[in-house]
């Protein structure tokens, strides 16, 4: 698993980057509710007219009920994910990453929530690891408001809420979504209106990456059953 995870390393480490020119790298990372997005509705074709059809990757990857330790090195949501990433950037320049993730649900239930803010943040410089030289983005989603089952439960869910914003506070290259108005009148785990969510996420890369180009898709996407 070390010299699998190692392999992969070495790879990225030898792929070309640029600065000024080259694709968009755009890794969407989670458990459950980051299975249920579905990038090429709404985020997908957004980044495509933002930055043109030619200089957009996206990799999209999900684990059902997986906590953050399995997001460790040599774990197995790591390893899958360096897998798919390696697939994706072969033989493309890379000018900017943008990590999203969505994760925490599991993490709500563990016996120690508080461990999840070094979990994460070793993630993150795991992630940058992989890319040295590119300029680093990332947008963090907040576990949403639901209504915990059970004591311990609810005490975890404010942890890694607490943890998620704190994490993203005062950092230019971080934003923090919220999904608190998304997991309907039921106030559930799972949201139901993931097309907002997607909007969001543009919003949040946008913001990061004022790069003006000719947008009018973009824009359209944007307006489109906006809340």
């Amino acid at each position: 698993m070390r010299l699998f995870h190692g392999v992969v390393f070495v790879i990225l480490m030898c792929l070309p980057v640029a600065s000024n020119a080259g694709q968009h790298l755009f890794i969407m990372d989670g458990q459950s509710n980051m299975f249920n997005v579905k990038p090429e509705i709404i985020f997908t074709p957004a980044m495509k007219a933002y930055y043109g059809d030619d200089n957009v990757v996206v990799v999209h990857n999900a684990g059902i009920g997986r906590a953050i330790r399995y997001w460790d090195e040599g774990g197995e949501m790591w390893l899958i994910l360096t897998n798919k990433i390696t697939t994706a950037v072969r033989g493309k320049t890379i000018d900017s990453v943008t990590f999203i993730f969505y994760q925490g649900e599991q993490d709500a239930c563990e016996p120690n929530p508080a461990s999840y803010e070094s979990k994460l943040q070793s993630l993150f410089e795991r992630m940058q690891s992989l890319f040295p030289n590119v300029r680093m983005n990332y947008v963090v989603t907040r576990l949403n408001d639901y209504n915990a089952n059970e004591f311990i439960q609810a005490l975890g869910q404010v942890t890694i809420r607490r943890i998620q914003e704190k994490i993203c506070l005062n950092k230019g290259n971080y934003r923090m979504v919220d999904t608190d108005d998304l997991n309907g009148f039921a106030n559930i785990l799972h949201n139901y209106d993931y097309e907002t969510l997607q909007k969001r996420y543009v919003d949040a890369v946008i913001s990061m990456n004022p790069k003006r180009v000719e947008m009018p898709g973009v824009m359209y996407l944007l307006r489109k059953k906006r809340n």
